[in-house]
């Protein structure tokens, strides 16, 4: 569990340190990652998110979505978890002026997203990169950290053809 939770970057560990596995048998092994997939849905349920489940599906219903705005250009799609924003997506720099007075929010998440390395700045230093998958609460949540704004996600985030989120939500 604790190697998954360093992997997902989802809640800070204040003890990250991997114990041994040892002398356990495959039948044991087995056992023991049924008992943990248990504990991972059961914090889920509990509102707990820190840990991706195995076997988190994609909702394939919904397509793969866009954000190209201000330079910045990210993809990601709805999961059962929240939704993703996925790897080689960029986020600005730097937050517009009302976001440094009033909207310390988006900040700060970039701040905890920096410092666990999924967010890295690029070789350009103009933008910074995410480094890996990252799950967020909301479309909003995630359009307003690329953005560096406050943001509607479900309007930001477009699919290949320029229908939001919101239209496709709206279909369903």
């Amino acid at each position: 569990m604790v190697a998954r939770a360093k992997q997902d970057k989802l809640a800070d560990l204040e003890n990250g340190n991997l114990p041994a596995i040892k002398n356990l048998s495959e039948a044991n092994i087995a056992v023991m990652n049924e008992f943990i997939e248990d504990i991972v849905l059961l914090l889920s349920v509990l509102g707990y998110s820190i840990i991706r489940s195995k076997d988190h599906q994609e909702n394939k219903s919904y397509p793969m979505l866009f954000i190209n705005s201000i330079g910045q250009k990210a993809k990601g799609r709805e999961t059962d978890e929240g939704f993703i924003v996925y790897e080689g997506s960029t986020a600005r720099k730097e937050e517009v002026e009302s976001v440094a007075k009033w909207e310390k929010g988006i900040k700060i998440l970039k701040e905890t997203l920096i410092n666990k390395g999924v967010l890295s700045l690029s070789h350009k230093n103009d933008h910074y990169v995410f480094m890996q998958d990252y799950v967020f609460s909301s479309p909003s949540a995630s359009a307003g950290m690329i953005l560096g704004r406050s943001s509607n996600g479900r309007i930001e985030w477009r699919d290949r053809k320029g229908k939001t989120l919101k239209k496709i939500q709206e279909i369903e």
